[in-house]
This record gives structure tokens, C-alpha cells and sequence, in this order.
């Protein structure tokens, strides 16, 4: 009996020291993260649809993931189920999304099953949905909705590693982020006023004006900026 509950101490530590390993896990409440996700496998075959990651960078200055390197509490839309409260992170290099299992296993989702998630970050939380990966848009994968209504503005983060782009020694990760506005399926990417209102070419003549009455400035990088005339511009549509 004594030598069954030393292995269990035994295997239980090795498994707490697995986890305590992990290089992302630094600052972050260990306790509370474990015992969140402490979930019956009963959902395995749906969820943890994908491949072990392993990372793959070294020496680059910065990392691969949206927002930071810690993993994030959201939820993973897979078919018609929404699993709630996992822990996640998105990296953007590749547009994956990964997910942490209760056993610390690393799973980059499958895209193809993955309809959308979450990610909770400073009391904000974020949602994401998959456009796929039609060649017929400018814009594939995962993007960030910043406005739903009849027209959508979404936002496409992606890095990239410039060679040497830090003090002329490093590699750096670069991120670059697009703005794109989708109606009715059509997704447009946003470069400035002119290819907005073409793109609303129905309600061109109201959108002008309203702009110029309220002295708004179209600016591609600036989502504040473009909410205003979408908000407006589905309020002019039946």
C-alpha cells in the first residue's frame, strides 16, 4: 500500500513539474489555471482536433503570438459546440490557434473545424471568426471583428521575422495589422475613403455627407475612425 502512494506522489510531482517547465508559464497563477482546467476527457475527440506543437523559433526577438506569449482563457467554437474557458493563444505567423491541454500537451487546432474563438485579454474580450481559405477573398484564416452589423470591419493581425531588424544584429518579430470590411460574403480590405464608399457604392451620396458634417477622416489602421460610417450606414439600410 505504502509503495502504490509513493508512486502516486511520485508520478503527481513529475506531472506539477512538467507544467512548472513551461518557459510561457513565468507570471502567470499557476494554481488557478490547473485547476480550471481540470475537465473530463469526454470532449477530447472533438476539441483537441490537430497536431503537437513544438515550437520552432529561437533567437528572434519578440514571439510568434497575438497580444503576448501567456496563455489566454477563451472559448473554441468547433461545428455547432462551443467549449468554454480554455486556455489558448494565437499565433499569428502561421494563423493557428493553439490550445493547452489538461495534461499540458501543446495542440495547434485544426483550422478546417475551427469556426471561431475567444480570447480574453484586460477585461476585453475578443472575437475571432474563420473566413477559410477561399482564393476568391483577399483575406483568409482568422480575423478579429471590431463591428458586426449588416456591414462587418475586421481586423487582421499577421508577424512576420525581419532578419537582422533589431539593431542590425537580431531577428525581430514584425507585426502588421489590415483592416477589411465584409458585406454580405464580400470582403474588402480598407486602404482609405474613396474605396469605402465605393464599396457602400448604394448609399455613396448619405455617407459622404455624413462624413463631412462630422468631419470624419477614413484612417485604414485606425478602427475608431471607420465604425461611426458603418454604424451609419446600417442605419440607412432596411
Amino acid at each position: 500500500m505504502k509503495g502504490r502512494l509513493f508512486l502516486l506522489i511520485a508520478f503527481s510531482f513529475i506531472i506539477i513539474q512538467a507544467f512548472l517547465k513551461d518557459q510561457e508559464l513565468k507570471g502567470q497563477d499557476f494554481d488557478d489555471i490547473l485547476n480550471t482546467e481540470l475537465y473530463v476527457y469526454q470532449d477530447s475527440q472533438i476539441l483537441y482536433n490537430g497536431r503537437i506543437w513544438n515550437r520552432t523559433y529561437s533567437n528572434i526577438i519578440g514571439n510568434e503570438f497575438l497580444f503576448s506569449a501567456v496563455w489566454f482563457r477563451g472559448d473554441v467554437i468547433t461545428g455547432n459546440e462551443t467549449f468554454h474557458d480554455r486556455m489558448l493563444r494565437y499565433d499569428i505567423v502561421i494563423d493557428e490557434l493553439l490550445i493547452r491541454r489538461p495534461d499540458g500537451v501543446i495542440i495547434a487546432l485544426n483550422r478546417e473545424t475551427t469556426s471561431g474563438f475567444t480570447l480574453k485579454n484586460d477585461n476585453t474580450e475578443y472575437r475571432f471568426i474563420n473566413l477559410g481559405l477561399g482564393e476568391e477573398r483577399n483575406i483568409t484564416g482568422y480575423a478579429c471583428v471590431l463591428y458586426e452589423g449588416k456591414c462587418n470591419l475586421l481586423l487582421k493581425s499577421v508577424k512576420e521575422i525581419t532578419p537582422l531588424g533589431y539593431r542590425r544584429v537580431f531577428d525581430i518579430f514584425t507585426q502588421t495589422d489590415q483592416l477589411f470590411v465584409m458585406k454580405e460574403g464580400t470582403v474588402f480590405r480598407l486602404k482609405g475613403r474613396k474605396g469605402l464608399l465605393d464599396f457602400l457604392d448604394d448609399k455613396r451620396d448619405e455617407l459622404r455627407k455624413y462624413m463631412r458634417n462630422n468631419n470624419l477622416i477614413i484612417m485604414p489602421r485606425q478602427p475608431e475612425s471607420v465604425i461611426p460610417v458603418l454604424v451609419y450606414y446600417d442605419s440607412l439600410v432596411d
